[in-house]
């Protein structure tokens, strides 16, 4: 697992340069660059927030789960907008080098010596401790050189052999703070360290569909009725499919844009142009949000690595600042053979354990309860009151999007999971632009949407098409409010 630090964030842009643009077209993106204007400020601040599930299991897609949250966030300005992040400042400081002047004991009988951090975040006074266990006191304040931050400290023993292992004070290797120790009569004591919050930058996406029936597909009957899944209502002609289909198809690509959605940087680094000229703009999706220290590989899934992962996403939530979220369920998205994988894991780990049953629920001797359901399990309980639960996500399914085949000819993303945390408030949510979700408009020609031919020369059309076009416009995306509250483990 990635060590935790502000790195483990998404690398997102987090500032925007001013820009120069000919002002003689007017465009949204024009008035960006003239007024300043190009990001809009999401209200909430957030400190480290969770996943709700409102109303019962997960839903099959990432749009309806999206759905079952709470309203969407609606942007009013522009499609750029910006979030933060409240970071906690307890957390463990790296080792940058080993300094030159230290013996192979180092603070043996008593003696000083130096270590050398990436930054400044202890104070003299403070007593700190290595991976190890062992304690020493800062006792000077720290001086920077270019290669880091020098301390100078002590161990704090009554053994005159005790030392610091040089293990310990290697590259890369962490400390943490204790507490500050001074004697009577002090002059002196540790400062209070502070840490500003991360922003986070994101835009929407703005995606069209169009459809083009003839007069003559207007007027065809169907050989056969089509039912509306909506109203149930029946219908013999083709315009209320081709509608329908049209929907089907804007439902499936906003799957793929909230998940699959790549951040295209700043105007100036765009280099997609529309047939108009003007810069084709793309948001990132939940993959490209994940913190890239919270992706994984995994080749035979156990109970064992998921108990590690949901540990590292439990410890994530205190390291965000989140002490007041109790909750310590996880939820879990993926395919039929992580499914699978996941029922298998649990087998492997209770079976040979006397298992007690109860309708759909499962006790082993220890009392670790199991959810089984389908011929699987579903959900499991983990240490530390850690709950896990498992959804499968057509998504992961879909041929069309393999990224390759196991060795037993099934899609590899079909093992891919998505995990996150499940709490009181929703750590994913869909944004939207005002008045720019599910814009629909048709031209009329020969015949209009409803299929009403035209009777005469006064009935004014749009279009000369012997026919019907629909338009489909939506501008959407999604944020993941905390980067580090979600977790992508891949198969390989």
């Amino acid at each position: 697992m990635a060590a935790l630090s502000t790195q483990s964030f998404s690398l997102l842009p987090q500032v925007v340069a001013a820009r120069n643009f000919n002002a003689s077209t007017m465009t949204r993106n024009s008035l960006n660059a003239i007024f300043k204007n190009n990001y809009e400020e999401l209200e909430t601040y957030i400190n480290t927030v969770a996943l709700q599930n409102r109303g019962g299991d997960m839903p099959d897609s990432i749009v309806s789960f999206l759905g079952n949250l709470t309203q969407p966030i609606v942007l009013t300005d522009d499609t750029t907008y910006r979030w933060k992040i409240g970071m906690s400042n307890r957390r463990r400081i790296r080792v940058k080098k080993q300094a030159s002047g230290n013996t192979t004991t180092p603070g043996i009988g008593g003696t000083k010596f130096t270590l050398v951090f990436e930054e400044r975040y202890f104070d003299i006074t403070d007593n700190i401790i290595s991976e190890s266990g062992i304690q020493a006191r800062v006792m000077e304040e720290a001086h920077n050189e270019a290669d880091g931050w020098y301390y100078v400290c002590q161990i704090n023993t009554n053994n005159p052999t005790d030392y610091m292992p040089t293990s310990d004070i290697a590259e890369g290797k962490t400390f943490g703070r204790l507490y500050s120790s001074v004697s009577e009569m002090s002059v002196t004591g540790s400062g209070i360290n502070g840490s500003t919050s991360i922003q986070l930058e994101n835009r929407l996406t703005t995606i069209r569909k169009k459809v083009t029936v003839s007069g003559d597909v207007a007027a065809k009957v169907m050989s056969y009725t089509y039912k509306d899944p909506e109203t149930g209502k029946n219908y013999t002609t083709w315009l209320p499919w081709v509608q329908h289909k049209v929907m089907q198809e804007v439902a499936w690509q906003k799957e793929l844009l909230f998940l699959f959605g790549q951040y295209n940087g700043a105007f100036e680094s765009n280099f997609l142009k529309d047939t108009n000229g003007l810069p084709i703009e793309t948001g990132a999706g939940l993959l490209a949000q994940i913190a890239p220290g919270n992706i994984a590989t995994y080749n035979t899934l156990s109970y064992e690595f998921l108990d590690e992962i949901l540990t590292q996403l439990s410890y994530m939530k205190q390291i965000g600042g989140a002490t007041n979220e109790n909750s310590e369920t996880y939820v879990g998205m993926t395919g039929q053979v992580g499914m699978r994988q996941f029922s298998d894991a649990i087998l492997r780990k209770f079976g040979q354990t006397n298992v007690i049953a109860t309708d759909t629920r499962f006790l082993d001797r220890n009392g670790t309860e199991l959810v089984f359901k389908g011929a699987q399990f579903v959900e499991a309980n983990f240490p530390n009151g850690i709950t896990f639960k498992l959804k499968k996500t057509k998504l992961f399914d879909d041929p069309s999007l393999a990224n390759g085949l196991d060795a037993k000819g099934f899609p590899k993303r079909s093992s891919e999971f998505i995990i996150m945390r499940q709490g009181s408030e929703p750590v994913i949510r869909k944004v939207t632009k005002k008045d720019r979700q599910n814009v629909m408009w048709s031209q009329g020609g020969s015949v209009d949407m409803n299929g009403k031919f035209a009777s005469n020369m006064n009935e004014l059309r749009s279009s000369a098409l012997d026919g019907v076009e629909g338009h489909y416009l939506s501008t959407e995306g999604i944020v993941l409010l905390d980067p580090t509250a979600a977790f992508r483990l891949v198969r390989v």
